[in-house]
């Protein structure tokens, strides 16, 4: 009975629908960005590949919006690229 009575009160607070098309993506914060790469910035200059490497495997998780997207996970793909080339560089000159 508590079931059936409540039933009405929580069909008013249900969201409207939202035509997606309509809805605009978010784009990623650009604060939370900046932090995680001076993160790995700071991890590179300190000579902590391994550490720079986890911050940017944070950033691969970050959402992009679609026209974003392309440009975001090459720079991260070309940044992982050079963290791993600057590791290999130290290991073989040390």
């Amino acid at each position: 009975m508590v079931l059936v009575l409540a039933l009405p009160i929580s069909i008013h607070q249900l969201p409207r629908h939202v035509d997606p098309a309509k809805v605009h993506e978010e784009a990623p914060s650009p604060l939370g960005l900046l932090s995680i790469y001076m993160r790995i910035a700071s991890s590179v200059s300190a000579g902590s590949f391994d550490e720079a490497l986890k911050s940017l495997r944070t950033v691969l998780e970050v959402y992009a919006p679609e026209d974003l997207r392309y440009i975001f996970s090459r720079f991260n793909s070309l940044l992982q690229e050079e963290v791993l080339y600057l590791n290999e560089t130290i290991q073989l000159l040390g």
